[in-house]
């Protein structure tokens, strides 16, 4: 997919912008998401070759990396009486 966009002049100064959580595309693909983290390696390989060539900083922050499933579970609300 990176490769395609790349192809049909996706900017790649673009990939470099954060959404709204503070995620690039190269962050996303690293494991920088909700839910279970799970890093693209071949996506990983992909951008950064592309920012790269493109001069583009890979730079950057990363967010905090929260596994959802990591997390205690809570316990059950209380059993109403009957």
């Amino acid at each position: 997919m990176v490769d395609l966009l790349s192809a049909h002049g996706a900017d790649i100064r673009i990939w470099n912008t954060t959404n709204v959580q503070g995620r690039t595309p190269l962050f996303i693909a690293e494991g920088h998401r909700d839910g279970l983290p799970r890093p693209s390696r071949a996506t990983i390989e992909a951008i950064t070759m592309l920012m790269d060539g493109a001069g583009v900083s890979t730079a950057g922050e990363r967010p905090v990396i929260v596994d959802q499933y990591s997390r205690p579970a809570e316990p059950p609300p209380p059993a109403a009486n009957r």
